[in-house]
């Protein structure tokens, strides 16, 4: 789950990608995606790769990634016909960064799953009570808490709002509250959560919105 686009092909240096879209306080590291999850349900998500091969020209990598989005928002995945934009793409001799904007979790999800490749059993947005896909495991930590108690998965699907589940280094930040996160993630003082740094291991974070 570590591609946004099948042009991109590895992944970059450090690059901040506030300002492109909303990004709120995220920046990314090597080998790292951000989502940012606006408070009125909608999401920006970044990527930044690193060519080996100095042969991809922008203006051709632009008019390939807006014909993928143009395609998503044609296809029935699609809530609107707007559901998907793009917000920046960047590219230099040595690196591509793009940044999408979908109107809702929906839209994101259908875009992964349906557009690139994500696999459905490491990666979901929705409602807590509408995962009927991946079971939630292992140790959750509540968000705010000093001593970091930790919960387990059962408090967790039990509990309102919304989850992410993602495979891989991630930086996600929420225009909300997180209220719960698995263990293997960490969070900073901007409330910015860095997901597990391994493919094959899924992190957990639970968040409400503000509407």
């Amino acid at each position: 789950m570590k591609r946004l686009v099948g042009l991109l092909m590895t992944v970059i240096m450090v690059l901040s990608l506030v300002g492109c879209g909303n990004m709120g306080d995220i920046e990314l590291e090597p080998g790292d995606n951000g989502i940012y999850i606006n408070g009125d349900g909608s999401v920006v998500y970044g990527a930044s790769e690193k060519f080996k091969e100095d042969y991809y020209d922008k203006d051709e990598l632009e008019k390939e990634i807006d014909a993928e989005v143009e395609k998503f928002n044609n296809s029935d995945y699609a809530s609107v016909e707007d559901a998907a934009s793009v917000s920046d793409v960047d590219i230099d001799s040595e690196s591509a960064k793009v940044v999408l904007e979908f109107l809702t979790t929906y839209d994101f999800m259908n875009y992964g799953l349906h557009f690139n490749n994500f696999d459905r059993s490491k990666f979901y947005i929705g409602a807590v009570e509408d995962n009927d896909d991946i079971v939630l495991e292992g140790d959750f930590i509540k968000a705010g808490t000093d001593k970091k108690e930790k919960e387990k998965a059962e408090v967790v699907e039990e509990s309102d709002g919304y989850l992410l589940v993602v495979s891989g280094p991630y930086r996600v930040q929420v225009d909300g509250e997180v209220k719960y996160y698995s263990d293997n993630c960490t969070m900073d003082e901007d409330n910015v959560i860095t997901t597990a740094n391994k493919e094959d291991e899924l992190s957990y974070i639970v968040y409400t919105i503000e509407d």
